[in-house]
């Protein structure tokens, strides 16, 4: 009886259809008022007793039901609009890719045939976007009213109305920390069908920041690779999105984006290298990053070979007027910081759907297809300024606060500094200044007799607080990898990964990989590219200062990091179904690395003030390749069996945990986490990411009782160390090669040894491609 009844539970669970849009009790479709302006214009959402409404983080807005809710409301019935409705989902979405059609009456040019009106690799990029996402805010808050007004209690239909007359989209800050024991990656992102209450009380809807539901789907539009069976927009696609690998990748990458964003506000003060990836000769040649390059990373990351990472599909998925709306954040904080600077001149690299390549676009460059009045005036970047000329701010940018420039600078910055300084030295610096005392020791000093302790590198955490680089002078060196390439190498979008040692066998796992040092991210159409260079950089400070806090390196200076990277700095690319292609077919790959000396703030209204650039390398040896150094330092090893006696060096003897430990099964550890918990268990299994599963566990909080459990799962980047048994065969797995002295590099070029890769000499008995010392 009991299987029977499973039987048909299961039967009745699979019969049902995907959820519905919200049900008010009538056809809400007849209600909506239709659009019958022509043409639609974009105009000034109201301001409340003069007040400029912000735009809110999508995490605040959720603490406020009335407004989610119509949130909710209003996206489920925008992308329930037909989509032969101008103002629908379908339609919006479509301005910035496919279908390739006129929108709003505003006709194409010749050669602009099969791309969208969105402007990429150009200088329009900020501003073309912030008037497309005022047309959706504009849609979204004329819905939100209409909605409002439907409860029929005079009560809540009060609370509501209030809600809504001052309602703006959301942004999504993907480069903040998360609140404790959340993901970046928001859990309503995962949902396919959500809660809402609304005007006929609570239902269960299809969730609309989950996927857009094509009604019907074009497969002619829609027509490469598997996006011609696709019914719904999809993120990492395999049989459905794959919400936990876009969650480990996105956490991997935070510390790396949030030290880009960071540069590109305290570094990057001229608005043409700031707005747009394009590199040419004539660019600036010591700033390779920008707010469109950083923009091409989660794009890449979050598409994952679905909807969101293809220009021309990209706007069907929900998430990309969230994501979009924090681009335009940052745009409107780098405004408050460089008041002076706006859109120049710089001619057209690619082609859009009404601009020729190699028109000259500049401040009075009509963004079409966005009307800005009834008389046929298009806005322009001169007119779109301002966010206030849509009727939008951010906390950070409102000038309604009616303070001084300065003061308003100063108030931006602190904020930049707590939401996004915590992964550079200068945060790090800051915190050290006001700390009155520090912890005795790292973990590379916590050995116990008998057992040897391995720090566990994982860049995608902070970098420690004991974690010393600046001088006396609170001076300190930043250390980039530079990057530019055609945007069309691998025929559509790629990413360019940096590793410090050893990488993961199998290339579906490097984005969340714990010494994935960050990633350069190309955004491009499939068959569309061109012979034009895009750029971007990777900060490597940080997982330079995890160096430095692991005894591995002593500091940040480029007689000792120029050799360190050379030798153990890799790079590995990755294109469409994370297929790894190799660096040397790329012949229009370069890559640069470079430091700077920077000036630590000292204070939380002051930004770091960077020095210039000096190339360090002109191109990075592509043959690179040596182990994960995790180092423990043999002053402090009390080893007792002879497994372990093996020679001791001078330098560090190096491991590779990530390769060790899933060798372990079946072994009795010790495990300390960040937090101060101990657990001793057996291992059961452990994933390349350090995930570990433990049973016949014993769990000892910090300052409370042991408690027993069956089984355990620890996620790698909370531990802070193991403590392996003593009979462990280390003997077979440590690595034979030694970090090279510092100064290896320079007696090699003096004896006209090969100084990068081994080139020019005989391949050693290093585990990588090419690495190193020769035989004789």
């Amino acid at each position: 009886m009991l299987l029977s009844l499973v039987f048909l539970a299961t039967t009745a669970a699979a019969a049902i259809p995907s959820p519905p849009a919200y049900d008010y009790g009538f056809e809400a479709a007849k209600v909506v008022k239709r659009q019958t302006q022509d043409p639609i214009i974009v105009t000034k959402l109201p301001s409340i007793n003069g007040t400029i409404p912000n735009r809110p983080e999508i995490r605040e807005l959720k603490e406020n039901p009335f407004k989610w809710n119509l949130f909710l409301l209003a996206s489920s019935m925008f992308q329930f609009t037909n989509q032969s409705e101008q103002l629908s989902w379908y339609q919006i979405a479509g301005i910035h890719g496919v279908p390739f059609v006129p929108w709003n009456g505003v006709p194409g040019v010749p050669g602009g045939e099969e791309r969208g009106y969105c402007t990429h690799m150009s200088i329009l990029f900020p501003s073309w976007h912030r008037v497309y996402l005022a047309l959706y805010e504009q849609i979204l808050f004329q819905l939100i009213q209409m909605i409002a007004s439907w409860f029929p209690d005079p009560t809540e239909r009060a609370y509501y109305q209030a809600a809504a007359i001052d309602f703006r989209i959301p942004y999504w800050d993907w480069a903040t920390t998360p609140p404790l024991g959340e993901s970046v990656y928001l859990s309503e992102f995962e949902q396919p069908a959500i809660q809402v209450y609304g005007p006929n009380g609570w239902q269960t809807i299809a969730n609309p920041l989950y996927s857009y539901k094509f009604r019907p789907l074009d497969p002619q539009v829609f027509s490469q690779g598997d996006f011609p069976h696709w019914t719904e927009t999809m993120r990492a696609p395999f049989e459905t999105t794959d919400n936990q690998s876009i969650a480990h990748s996105i956490e991997h990458a935070r510390p790396a984006l949030q030290q880009r964003l960071y540069t590109l506000l305290s570094n990057y003060k001229d608005f043409e290298p700031f707005s747009n990836k394009f590199w040419g000769v004539a660019s600036n040649q010591t700033q390779y990053d920008s707010v469109e390059a950083l923009h091409d990373a989660m794009h890449v990351l979050v598409g994952d070979r679905g909807h969101l990472y293809y220009i021309q599909y990209s706007a069907f998925d929900p998430v990309f007027f969230l994501h979009h709306a924090m681009v335009e954040r940052i745009v409107a904080m780098w405004q408050v910081l460089y008041p002076t600077a706006w859109v120049t001149s710089q001619a057209a690299m690619e082609p859009s759907f009404t601009m020729s390549s190699g028109t000259v676009q500049n401040w009075l460059t009509e963004l079409k297809p966005f009307y800005a009045d009834a008389n046929g005036t298009f806005w322009n970047s001169a007119m779109a300024r301002d966010t206030t000329a849509f009727g939008y701010a951010y906390a950070e940018t409102n000038p309604s606060l009616g303070i001084h420039k300065s003061e308003e600078q100063a108030r931006l910055i602190a904020t930049i500094n707590r939401l996004y300084g915590s992964s550079s030295p200068s945060g790090l610096a800051r915190k050290q200044w006001r700390v009155a005392s520090k912890r005795e020791g790292g973990p590379l000093s916590q050995v116990r007799k008998g057992t040897t302790s391995k720090h566990v590198l994982d860049f995608s955490q902070d970098p420690d607080l004991e974690t010393k680089v600046a001088t006396e002078d609170d001076m300190y060196t930043e250390w980039v990898a530079n990057i530019h390439v055609q945007n069309g190498a691998l025929n559509g979008s790629f990413a360019i990964h940096f590793f410090l040692g050893e990488v993961p066998e199998e290339a579906p796992s490097w984005a969340s990989a714990p010494n994935l040092v960050g990633s350069m991210s190309v955004f491009a159409m499939k068959n569309m590219g061109s012979g034009n260079h895009v750029s971007g950089t990777v900060p490597l400070t940080s997982a330079l200062m995890h160096m430095v806090w692991a005894r591995t390196i002593s500091g940040l200076e480029p007689d000792e990091i120029v050799p360190f990277l050379e030798e153990h700095l890799q790079v590995r690319i990755v294109a469409e179904g994370s297929i790894e292609v190799e660096a040397t077919k790329i012949d229009s790959l370069h890559i640069q690395i470079a430091s700077a000396r920077v000036q630590a703030s000292r204070h939380e209204w002051e930004l770091p003030k960077w020095g210039p650039m000096v190339e360090r390398t002109a191109t990075l040896s592509r043959e690179v390749s040596h182990p994960v150094v995790f180092a423990f330092d043999e002053r402090h090893a009390q080893r007792t069996n002879a497994a372990a006696k093996m020679k001791l060096v001078r330098y560090s003897q190096l491991i590779t945990l990530s390769l060790l430990l899933p060798k372990c099964a079946n072994e009795t550890v010790t495990i300390e986490l960040k937090n101060g918990t101990i657990v001793h268990g057996t291992i059961a299994s452990v994933s390349p990411q350090m995930n570990t599963a433990l049973r016949t566990v014993k769990m000892t909080p910090r300052g409370q009782d042991a408690v027993s459990l069956d089984t355990m799962n620890i996620r790698g980047s909370t531990i802070r160390y193991f403590i392996l048994p003593d009979s462990l065969p280390l003997d077979t797995l440590l690595i034979d090669d030694q970090p090279k002295p510092k100064n290896k590099a320079r007696k090699e070029a003096e004896r006209g040894g090969p100084v990068r890769g081994g080139r020019g000499g005989p391949r050693g008995r290093g585990r990588g491609r090419g690495r190193g010392r020769g035989r004789g």
